[in-house]
């Protein structure tokens, strides 16, 4: 899964992936953000929906990810 994340200013941004029973399976904090492109591998997780969470000081982004292999 490829993120990439604009800031408007440096800034903390943290990534959280949760399964659908609200277990947390990855977490990364990246501080001073302006701009990035972050990779995380789901070469581990197993089938299923599963929930993508990027949260800054301007706001939270969530989204649903599909994982099928």
């Amino acid at each position: 899964l490829n993120l990439e994340l604009k800031g408007g200013g440096k800034q903390d941004v943290v990534v959280r992936l949760s399964n659908l029973l609200g277990q947390e399976v990855f977490s990364e904090v990246h501080s001073g953000v302006d701009l990035m492109t972050l990779t995380i591998d789901l070469s581990g997780y197993g089938n299923g929906l599963y929930v993508l969470e990027v949260q800054s000081l301007k706001g939270c982004f969530t989204q649903q990810v599909m994982i099928q292999k």
